[in-house]
This record gives C-alpha cells, structure tokens and sequence, in this order.
C-alpha cells in the first residue's frame, strides 16, 4: 500500500511540475547597418552577434535566426533557452555561442559599428569588434581585439566564425579541403586525396585555400568567409556540422583562424571579411575579394567573375594546362563593380584541362580548383 501511494505521490508531482512549465517566444532586440545591397542585422544584448544578412530588394534572408525562448518551471523558477545561432567571436576550445551578454554600442561614423564586451560569454578576456559596410561593396569587414583579463593565465585563443545559411536543403556548402592532410592541430580531419572543393561536407578540414562559400542557387548568389592569409595559415580549419529539428535542415559554415596563447594582460588583434557574390551558382576560387568560376561553351574557356569590391580596369591574364597543349592569354577590361557578374571569352585549344591560374587588374590571382 506504501508503494502504491509513493508512485502516486511522484506521479502527481511530475503532473503538477508538467503542468507548471510554460514556453514564450521573445525577440532581441537589434541594431543595423545597411547599403543599397543589403542590411546587416546585428544583435547587442547577444554579444553583438551578427544575426541577418538581408539582401536588397528580394528582402531574401540567407541566414537562419537566433530563437530566444524563456522557459516558466513555476514562479520561483525560470530559465532562458537559444539555439546558438548568430555569428560572433567564438572560440575553439571555449565555446561560447550558446551565451548572451550586452554590449557596448557605438558608431563611429555611418558605416561603422563598434560592439565592446567585458568578460565576453562568461570567458576570462575582453572583445572589441568592429564592423565596416561601405556604400558601394557586397562584402563587410570586421576587425576584432581580444584581451586576456587573467593575470596569471594564458588564454588559449582560436577564432573561430560560424554561420547558419538558411535553406540548408536547397543551398550549396564549398570547402577547399587540403589533399593528403590526415590530421590538424585542432583535431582529425576528413581526409581527400587532392586538393578540390568539396560539395556537401560534414565535419573538420584542412584548408587548401583561404576562403568558404554557400551558394544559394534560387538567388543567384552566394556568401563567403575570406580570412586574411596571415590569420589562417598554418593552423586555421574549416568546420561544419549538420542537422535537422521537424522539417527544418541546417548547415553551419564554419572557419577557424590560427591558434595563439594569449598571455595575461596582452592583446590580439584579427580581421575576417564576410562577403556576398552577386549572379553566380559556383566559385572555384576567390582572388582577393572576386568569385571566380569557369567552363567551357562551344571549345571556348568562359571565366565568369563577380567582384565584391571593385577592380579598376586593367588587364585579366590567365593560364591554362591541358593534357593538349599550354596556353596563356591576356584581355583587357573596363573596370568591375560590385554586385555583378562579368564574363570573358578565351579561344583555349588544350585538350582536358587540368589547371587554370591567373591574375586581376587589382594585382590579386587565382587558381581554379578543378
């Protein structure tokens, strides 16, 4: 009889506690910078994480949004839930997406904002990001310092940048996974025999180039993470992770910069660029800050660029090695603006072609995975 009435008691408990929790959907509140491209949607009381990228005039969202949910257990006791969306300085080994904090906002001028965090995410260190849109380029710069509070303890810093492109089943994910790479500092990687741009990827790989796309065909376009060279090699990664909640997939696009010990009291300072190539579904390379694919029409070699920044004019060179032949060539060209897509014609009799490299008027070059 004791049992019966325990198992009652526990049972009449669990309902009451059941019946006590109540789930509201709430809303952060947001900040914006914006051009006649697109507008940068930023959130204050989570870091200052970038929340939405929203492209002009379609209003297309290529992210997924950060959700913030409080949860009622009974009066006396609540909680506050995210899904960890939303991208902001997170670090490897010291993970800190799932975390809320205010920010310091300021706005030095009209296409600048400056996010400042003491104790970011809970963590031992200080971060100051700024963010730069100017009017006439598809892409934002972000520059961000970090410092190390403790006074006795080195901090372990690795950047690291996700994103969660929205239309995880219908989007493309590009990585420039490193051939021959079995392992990494950061971890295990996925193994490719040869440098190439994987489609579709799951999980940690070396970098064979410094840059990472998702291409939204539907759209025509596609957005990428650049790091500055400097930043990324030899110890930067590329990460990412699927998933699926009901009917809804999602895909991160993940870049992790070079790993430091950052000593008490001492600072470091990096840079990303976050950028959106207009008129495209497929990219082989960025030089600098223009997309760049190719293919062939009719035995003619079709370069396609789509330059986030402008290029002044000058002149586009370009190599190509076949199992035929080797040829080089050069065209000349107007200047290239942002937000859209250029196509060049080039007469390359090579057979199959087994490489591409060449150059832009801005000095930067490229060379085509294929």
């Amino acid at each position: 009889m004791m049992k019966k009435f325990t198992l009652f008691l526990l049972l009449t408990a669990a309902a009451v506690l059941s019946a006590a929790v109540a789930e509201v959907e709430l809303s952060y509140r947001k900040v914006t910078l914006e051009n006649r491209f697109f507008t940068l949607e930023f959130l204050p009381d989570s870091l200052g994480r970038l929340d939405q990228i929203r492209l002009k005039p379609s209003d297309k969202c290529l992210l997924l949004p950060r959700t913030l949910t409080r949860v009622s257990v009974d009066p006396l006791y609540g909680f506050y839930r995210n899904n960890s969306f939303g991208c902001g300085e997170n670090f490897w080994k010291n993970y800190v997406a799932s975390r809320d904090g205010k920010s310091r906002v300021s706005r030095p001028d009209a296409r600048s904002i400056i996010f400042e965090n003491k104790w970011y995410g809970g963590l031992a260190v200080d971060v100051k990001r700024k963010v730069t849109l100017a009017p006439n380029e598809t892409l934002f710069f972000c520059e961000a310092e970090v410092f190390n509070r403790d006074r006795k303890k080195d901090f372990f810093l690795a950047p690291w940048y996700a994103f969660s492109p929205a239309d995880a089943d219908s989007t493309r994910l590009l990585i420039p996974a490193k051939g021959g790479a079995k392992s990494h500092t950061l971890g295990n990687t996925k193994f490719v025999e040869r440098d190439l741009i994987t489609d579709g990827p799951s999980g940690l790989y070396a970098p064979a180039r410094n840059w990472v796309a998702t291409v939204y065909p539907a759209e025509k376009c596609a957005l990428a993470i650049i790091v500055p060279p400097e930043e990324f090699f030899p110890d930067g990664a590329f990460y990412t992770w699927h998933g699926k909640e009901g009917t809804l997939s999602y895909r991160s696009m993940e870049a992790v910069l070079n790993k430091s010990l950052l000593a008490p009291q001492a600072k470091r300072k990096f840079s990303c660029i976050f950028a959106v190539f207009y008129g495209i579904t497929d990219i082989k390379d960025i030089a600098g800050t223009t997309a760049v694919d190719a293919g062939s029409v009719n035995g003619r070699l079709i370069l396609t660029l789509s330059p986030a920044r402008r290029v002044p004019a000058g002149r586009i060179t370009i190599s190509v090695k076949g199992d035929g032949a080797e040829k080089s060539a050069e065209i000349s060209t107007t200047e290239l603006f942002a937000g859209r897509k250029y196509g060049f014609a080039f007469d390359m009799q090579c057979g199959k072609i087994s490489k591409i490299t060449g150059s832009l008027p801005d000095g930067s070059t490229f060379d085509l995975l294929i």
